[in-house]
């Protein structure tokens, strides 16, 4: 994949997320995979869910943050096919409060370099999807 391209997309995700959320990350790293995108966010949070955390409200932050992540999935998903070239099936995002740091990761159903990715995401794809996002998370900690 493009690098240029990627980092397009990394971009244009940074304006999107500061967009609905009104603060900016420090880091937004993309990285692509046969089967999936991985996205990975770095010191964020927002002044009203520092109050809330301290007041031990972890629930009510990550239930504000799946309401606007759900708002701008259909843009998320548009600005992937249109700088990437690759159809997203479905998203999801892993919140780390204590760390500030978020993780979303594509599912992806068209064709990345030589394979062919399917549809939907079956058992046989998620442990790989899986094994990705745990050597990246890895390899983003050091």
């Amino acid at each position: 994949m493009n690098r240029n391209r990627t980092i397009q997309f990394e971009h244009h995700i940074s304006y999107v997320l500061h967009t609905y959320f009104d603060v900016s990350f420090a880091s937004v790293k993309a990285i692509i995979e046969p089967s999936c995108l991985s996205v990975f966010l770095s010191d964020f949070v927002m002044p009203f869910e520092k109050t809330l955390l301290k007041r031990s409200e972890t629930e009510q932050v990550l239930k504000i943050r799946g309401g606007l992540m759900r708002a701008m999935e259909k843009t998320l998903k548009k600005q992937a096919k249109k700088t990437l070239g690759i159809l997203v099936t479905d998203l999801s995002v892993t919140w780390n409060l204590e760390e500030e740091t978020g993780h979303i990761v594509f599912g992806l159903c068209d064709e990345i370099g030589s394979k062919a990715v399917p549809t939907s995401c079956p058992q046989q794809y998620k442990s790989r999807i899986d094994k990705t996002v745990n050597l990246v998370e890895v390899e983003i900690q050091k």
